[in-house]
């Protein structure tokens, strides 16, 4: 059983996966602790090419019908033997020798497994987790940590969005390992040309299950805030309704339980969010740090 699961969801981009795989093999301190899971679609066959680079690197794939980011995450999910899992993408160059044992290292932190994790990557650092990292214990406990409804972004920012909860509940179990860089060669900072697949994505396209998701993401954060203190605490049914986002805006300012102070952070919070949310969801996930 792998120690490290990374969940790569790939699609039209051979080369660049290779490369990765082949950092990954180049970078690790112990092969055997690693194992990558491919999420192939089925209409992609250059993309089944994808080998391990070296026999002591497991690679799995899983081949299946196009669908959502978050669908396509979790199927890597239920794949996936290791204890710590992190969300990669198939144009990343990891450039930090050992960064298995860091994350390791990090994860022993927290025996409960409640963190959510994530290093360098040349664009974000400190600021956001662009490839989050979970362990399976605090997986267990969120159950659907990489909702289908996502179709390509805000994977991140929901995960973020329940961590940053915690925090503000008292529990900061926000790590940053800022000696490992899992470098995104992103077109966006001049790192990589724009392909034909980031083309047709939007970079809006997961604003609106963002805000659907909000009422679930606070009862996640009082779960987990209540099991790190030792409590019985479970998730209640969450039935998914696309919403739209300024009527949770006021939804969410009503309904909180919280002091007014906090009332009123939180309403200026998804104020600015979404104001800036149709412009640049970079800058806004920037922002989410500073609130």
């Amino acid at each position: 059983m792998a120690k490290i699961s990374l969940l790569l969801p790939t699609r039209e981009r051979l080369a660049k996966a290779q490369a990765f795989l082949q950092t990954v093999v180049e970078t690790a301190d112990d092969l055997s602790q690693v194992e990558v899971i491919a999420t192939l679609d089925d209409d992609d066959t250059p993309s089944h090419e994808l080998t391990s680079p070296h026999q002591a690197l497991a690679l799995h794939k899983v081949i299946g019908p196009q669908t959502t980011m978050g669908a396509l995450n979790t199927r890597c999910l239920k794949k996936a033997t290791g204890e710590i899992l992190m969300l990669v993408n198939d144009d990343i160059l990891i450039r930090t020798k050992c960064w298995d044992t860091y994350l390791i290292k990090a994860a022993k932190k927290f025996p409960d497994g409640i963190c959510m994790m994530h290093t360098q990557d040349g664009y974000k650092d400190a600021s956001f987790p662009l490839f989050p990292i979970l362990t399976r214990k605090g997986i267990e406990l969120i159950e659907d940590p990489y909702p289908r409804e996502y179709c390509g972004d805000c994977i991140d920012s929901h995960l973020f969005d329940i961590f940053l909860r915690l925090k503000d509940l008292g529990e900061n179990r926000i790590v940053y390992i800022p000696e490992v860089l899992f470098e995104h060669m992103h077109f966006s900072v001049g790192k990589a040309p724009i392909d034909a697949l980031y083309q047709r994505r939007s970079r809006t396209s997961g604003n609106q299950t963002f805000y659907s998701y909000w009422k679930q993401r606070e009862q996640i954060a009082q779960l987990l805030l209540a099991k790190i203190h030792g409590k019985e605490a479970s998730l209640k049914p969450f039935p998914f309704i696309r919403q739209n986002s300024y009527l949770l805006l006021l939804k969410s300012f009503w309904q909180s339980q919280q002091t007014f102070n906090f009332r009123l952070k939180y309403f200026a919070y998804h104020l600015l969010r979404e104001t800036y949310i149709r412009f640049r969801l970079d800058k806004i996930k920037a922002h989410l740090k500073k609130t």
